[in-house]
């Protein structure tokens, strides 16, 4: 592809972020059209202290299997390494990615700068990030298709869920078909990478489930002091909604995880406030508070983790401007 048309393909996917944000932002406006901030307030002082600190442990939880996505990663390639790193090197990647969207890929400069630390060459940590990247892609398609069955009858039938389902269980099937019949290297960019096994595929499936369910459980520990919604329902709802907006080019998914929540719980309707002062809590809890601890160690820890001499940031990594997280 010619640098111009690259450039007009970047500008599209931006545009197509700023959308999706505003369409997000009008639904949520619609939504919450008969509610007051002062209602919404309200709900999140109404969260008892209990159910926040569930809420916390789940989110604890959710970032360890978030971090043993670099543990499978490891184990692909063929290398072992402490688990306080691989924790530490997980924790610090997803708790950016989350926050900056491009789920794997935006932790990349962070991942780089530690693993490179610990004497892995640019291949292998090339290919732990991509490996990892289809760990969260298997996740979320086996997400969405479980989430399908999850969810009531009349939901299920809505063109929003049946345009989700079928392409993700295609991609899942054909994924698990390649990991046991194709036996060839495949290149991506100057890299070859082989095809996981079944059993790794079936694992990162898992994974991807572990990591949505404790994801929802913090969600659902603030919700249903306010909204009681039978858990098999809230997991479907969560998990389609979760996924698609991952899927958006929005930070975070930030608005659109929201409007689809709102637009997709039965018992939302005339709850919105207490919905959505849910939601603003889950949103402090499990992507502010991790990016602020985050932040401390950057600052704090980081620093004192240079590069070795005569290593070199690639390019790719200047590309994406993640440079300043590598500066001390």
């Amino acid at each position: 592809m010619q640098p111009k048309h690259k450039r007009v393909v970047k500008k599209v996917i931006n545009w197509i972020g700023v959308v999706f944000f505003i369409m997000a932002v009008l639904s949520i406006y619609t939504q919450l059209g008969r509610h007051s901030m002062a209602d919404i307030k309200a709900a999140m002082l109404a969260i008892p202290g209990r159910n926040l600190a569930y809420a916390l442990a789940a989110c604890v939880m959710g970032y360890v299997v978030l971090a043993m996505y670099d543990r499978l990663a490891l184990r692909y390639i063929g290398r072992t390494l402490e688990p306080w790193k691989w924790l530490l090197a997980g924790f610090l990647g997803f708790a950016i990615s989350n926050n900056a969207g491009t789920a794997v890929v935006s932790g990349a400069a962070i991942r780089y700068h530690l693993y490179t630390r610990w004497k892995f060459r640019m291949n292998e940590i090339f290919k732990m990030i991509i490996f990892s990247g289809f760990t969260y892609l298997v996740g979320c398609l086996f997400l969405v298709v479980a989430g399908s069955f999850l969810i009531p009858q009349d939901m299920r039938s809505s063109a929003t869920v049946t345009l989700a389902f079928w392409p993700c269980l295609v991609v899942l099937v054909g994924y698990f078909a390649m990991a046991a019949f194709y036996k060839r290297e495949l290149r991506v960019g100057e890299y070859s990478m082989k095809m996981p096994t079944v059993g790794t595929a079936t694992m990162q499936a898992a994974l991807g489930m572990c990591d949505s369910l404790l994801a929802s459980l913090v969600l659902y520990s603030v919700l249903y002091p306010l909204v009681q919604v039978p858990f098999n329902i809230y997991v479907g709802v969560f998990v389609i909604s979760q996924v698609l907006g991952v899927f958006t080019p929005v930070p975070g998914a930030l608005g659109v995880f929201e409007g689809l929540f709102l637009f997709l719980l039965p018992d939302a309707r005339g709850n919105e406030a207490a919905v959505f002062g849910a939601l603003i809590a889950y949103r402090v809890i499990y992507f502010l508070i991790p990016l602020i601890v985050t932040s401390i160690i950057i600052l704090l820890v980081l620093p004192y983790m240079r590069f070795r001499k005569g290593q070199h940031i690639p390019a790719w990594i200047r590309r994406r401007g993640y440079t300043r997280l590598l500066s001390s």
